[in-house]
């Protein structure tokens, strides 16, 4: 339930009219890599504990970390899960798989997605 429900809230704020529209837009222009940058600052916003850190972005996957003992209960991580997921999928990715995992204080969102652009945005960019 709660993975669909953070689905929904990225399915409003990355759509048409939403808050975070802009950052969608600039995700299929440019790929992966600056949406998931920009959503350090989203995070914040919604968040007042931890701290989201964009560890590692290929053209098919990336690693997430909330740091700073960011102890959420499961149905928030898995709300993140959903959220982050939907959010790739509002690019283009296909595919997506998202998992979480806890490293000590530290929860890491790991994505993997079958980019039929590509990726690097280059692609994207000369459409």
């Amino acid at each position: 339930m709660a993975i669909r429900i953070g689905a929904a809230s990225a399915d409003f704020a990355f759509g048409d009219g939403g808050p975070y529209e802009v950052f969608r837009r600039q995700g299929i222009r440019e790929g992966v890599r600056p949406l998931l940058l920009a959503s350090a600052e989203i995070y914040r916003l919604y968040y007042d504990v931890g701290s989201w850190s964009v560890e590692e972005v290929t053209d098919t996957a990336s690693v997430i970390r909330i740091t700073e003992g960011a102890v959420f209960p499961q149905a928030i991580a898995d709300r993140i899960q959903g959220y982050l997921k939907r959010t790739l999928e509002l690019i283009g990715c296909e595919d997506v798989v998202v998992t979480t995992l806890v490293d000590g204080d530290d929860l890491l969102y790991s994505s993997r997605w079958r980019d039929p652009v590509g990726g690097s945005g280059e692609s994207r960019a000369r459409r």
